[in-house]
Order: structure tokens, then C-alpha cells, then sequence
């Protein structure tokens, strides 16, 4: 296996890592927040609430492993799938049409990048998986172009 920047292999397979990114600075900044509610403020109760809870969700969000991943030599991409009852999807290479990046963007600094597989069923239905988030467009422009080698070879 050859190594790559942004997907770590694990036995035979690549497992996609995680990135720092827009959600994960959200609640950094709740953080903040209730720091400066007990530091400034009467409302102490309020501020630690807000504290304790975004610790918790900030260890939650940092504790869930990756699920995606990516099987070189089955030629096959599994997804971790966001629905109810169905943690993760199962593609073969032939059924990934394609990988997309989507970022967000405020008055010219981006604030999150997405990049998204582009899936076909069985069915002949399209689908659209997240893959992987980050503040910057470089580290998932990589990521992509790591995945796109993978599944052309």
C-alpha cells in the first residue's frame, strides 16, 4: 500500500481521517462563551451549563471514530450513513460517479469545506455521501485526489 497524506491504513484497508472543521469551531466558540458568562456575569449557573454541555459535545464529536472507509483491493467504498437503521453503505468503485467539493464561503473566507462521493444504487439511484469536512479547500482538494487514485487504479 502506498502511503498517502490523508488516509490512514489500517491491515488492507484506508480509513478516511478526521479534520478540525466548521461545526467543531462553533462550539469552541460556545465555549468561550460560557467562560465569559461566569467571568463577566451574575448568571453562573447558566455559564456552567453552557460550559459542561459543549465539553460533552466536543467529546463526543472528537471520541466518534471514522467509518468510512476505503478497500483498495475489493475495490470498495464503504460510507457511514447518517439514516436510521443503516450506519454505513457498501459501493463498489464502478457505482462512484464522481467526487465533489462544496465549500462555504463569507465575504470571500471560506468557512467549510465538504467533499461528497456521488454514488449510483443498484436501483440506477444517485446518491450523495459526506466523506469528510475542513476549514480549508486544500486538505479535502488532497483527500479527494488521493480517493480518485485509489479507485482508478
Amino acid at each position: 500500500m502506498k502511503p498517502f497524506l490523508y488516509l490512514i491504513p489500517e491491515a488492507e484497508t484506508y480509513k478516511i481521517k478526521r479534520f478540525f472543521s466548521f461545526h467543531h469551531l462553533i462550539l469552541c466558540m460556545w465555549m468561550l462563551i460560557g467562560f465569559a458568562i461566569l467571568t463577566y456575569s451574575d448568571y453562573t449557573k447558566t455559564g456552567i451549563a453552557i460550559i459542561i454541555i459543549t465539553i460533552i459535545s466536543l467529546v463526543f464529536l472528537l471520541l466518534k471514530p471514522s467509518k468510512n472507509r476505503v478497500y483498495p483491493y475489493d475495490n470498495i467504498l464503504q460510507v457511514d450513513v447518517p439514516r436510521r437503521g443503516l450506519y454505513q453503505e457498501t459501493f463498489d468503485f464502478s457505482q462512484i460517479l464522481g467526487f465533489e467539493l462544496e465549500t462555504i464561503s463569507f465575504a470571500h473566507i471560506t468557512l467549510g469545506a465538504y467533499l461528497y462521493v456521488k454514488t449510483i444504487n443498484n436501483n440506477g439511484k444517485e446518491g450523495k455521501h459526506l466523506l469528510g469536512s475542513s476549514l480549508g479547500k486544500k486538505k479535502m482538494q488532497t483527500l479527494s485526489n488521493e480517493l480518485d487514485q485509489i479507485s482508478k487504479q
